[in-house]
């Protein structure tokens, strides 16, 4: 499958709230955890077998545990061994706990996860026995279902032929949620190889219903290397894996699993961050603020900003933009009328999909600290865009109007995130701050972009459909490149 396509397809799907994610053994690995392999080499060892010479690992760790009279002590304290101790996440990690992903499935026992999503502020629920499955938490940002187990409770991991063997018996209701997710979402597979006997028999079950339509998924998976093959024959044994891969890949998509393939998997991140810029591209935040009174009048300042405030608006609406905002003052409501006049056109607007507002609380939350709280604040919403358009941004201090420093931190905390700032310096305040900043360092924002419709964001002169018209042609722009 094409890398594009892809993207384009798995985009989709998280708008739509129907993606998911099974992580595999091979996002572990790449952190330092051990492989199956590894993992049973030891016990392998202790029972007189070479691991290198089994192809049933499962059965290894069943003789194993035979020997020991069915006694877990062992090989509980061999994974708290392996596995216990915290490896740095992988950046792959901290990419999809940005994407708006609420089911997440794991075969691994590792709580890589579970940091990932906490070190982005976020709430993951994890789900490691069936009980776990009807108590689900309504704040969780997200479900992780750790099919296999945790690390946490050792003795109690999947791991064993016994353990597979009585998985529908012990576990069924995983499998039939995870079979409802197979069915009603797009699951995305990263660094899973596709032989666990339970997920093979429910892939059947689904092939079975749906016949040559069956849903979608994707799957990311490693082509041979040339450089893996090492020796003694070892032209023929690539040759031989390279067409084994073929077969395999082309055997997925019977069961309707497209394949992406990289090289390395230091690929993976370049496209998860590819998808999670796609994404955050449908978005656009809208940052800034004006009096409602000036000093000395101002009132065609004003009436200036409310007009190209809401002509941005609805011409965000009407281009199904996702807008996010803070809800400044006066530039908040415009965008607002703006918006609602153009959504409200449709007889059933999906308000909640196009609309991502969360104003800024003028009470600040009982032992927080102002400025780090609003820090937090702003960063979260930035984070939401791909794109920020600044408008006016003033604010009256003293007596006299200066430019507003959140608007100033939002642009700075912009530029370290990597999005794309459309300051409309027409309208004055820290968005003629931020347009003079941009406009030294034109080319590290917008590369090759002709600058006509970005001086038009400048001109006072110009009308507000001007500047309204200028910023749909850097937004389409954007898009395009891929900025």
């Amino acid at each position: 499958m094409r890398r594009e396509k892809f993207i384009e397809a798995y985009v989709e799907a998280l708008s739509n709230d129907t993606a998911g994610l099974f992580v595999g053994a091979g996002v572990s690995i790449s952190a330092g955890y051990p492989s199956w392999k590894t993992l049973v080499q030891e016990l392998a060892e202790e029972i007189g077998l070479d691991v290198d010479q089994e192809t049933d690992l499962p059965g290894v760790v069943q003789y194993f545990l035979n020997r020991a009279g069915k006694k877990r002590t062992s090989l509980a304290k061999l994974i708290t061994k392996e596995i216990g101790t915290e490896k740095p996440i992988p950046d792959i990690l901290h990419t999809l706990a940005r994407l708006p992903l609420k089911h997440v499935w794991t075969t691994n026992y590792d709580e890589l996860l579970e940091r990932a999503w906490r070190e982005q502020r976020l709430l993951m629920e994890v789900n490691t026995d069936k009980q776990h499955l009807v108590l689900n938490n309504p704040a969780a940002h997200a479900q992780l279902y750790k099919m296999h187990g945790t690390v946490k409770n050792p003795a109690d991991v999947v791991i064993a032929k016994g353990d597979y063997e009585g998985y529908r018996r012990e576990r069924g209701e995983f499998l039939n949620l995870l079979h409802s997710h197979l069915v009603s979402r797009r699951m995305l597979f990263l660094g899973f190889s596709f032989t666990d006997p339970n997920l093979a028999q429910l892939f059947t079950l689904i092939r079975e219903a749906f016949g040559d339509t069956p849903p979608e998924h994707y799957a990311v998976v490693k082509r041979p290397q040339r450089r893996d093959f090492a020796g003694r024959g070892s032209k023929e044994r690539f040759e031989y894996a390279e067409r084994r891969h073929k077969l395999w890949v082309e055997d997925l998509e019977n069961y309707g699993i497209h394949c992406v393939e990289v090289d390395g998997w230091s690929e993976l991140d370049e496209l998860m961050k590819a998808v999670e810029h796609r994404l955050a591209s449908s978005s656009v935040m809208v940052s800034g603020s004006y009096p409602e009174e000036l000093p000395s009048g101002g009132t065609e300042g004003r009436k200036r900003t409310e007009a190209v405030a809401r002509g941005i608006g609805e011409m965000l609406a009407r281009d199904r933009y996702r807008i996010v905002s803070g809800f400044g003052l006066v530039v908040g409501s415009a965008i607002l009328s703006g918006a609602l006049e153009e959504l409200y056109r449709d007889t059933t607007p999906n308000l909640e999909r196009h609309l991502f507002l969360r104003p800024f609380p003028q009470m600040i939350p009982e032992g927080q600290e102002r400025q780090e709280f609003y820090r937090r604040y702003r960063e979260d919403l930035v984070r939401q865009a791909g794109s920020c358009i600044f408008i006016g941004g003033v604010k009256i201090e003293e007596g006299r109007t200066v430019a507003a420093a959140g608007v100033i931190s939002e642009y700075e905390m912009l530029k370290t995130l990597g999005r794309t700032p459309i300051p409309i310096g027409a309208t004055g305040g820290a968005a003629q701050e931020i347009w003079a900043a941009v406009n030294a360092d034109y080319a590290a924002f917008f590369g090759r972009m002709p600058r006509r419709a970005f001086d038009v964001l400048n001109d006072v002169d110009a009308t507000s459909k001007q500047i309204v018209d200028a910023v749909g042609e850097i937004l389409k722009w954007i898009k395009e490149k891929g900025i």
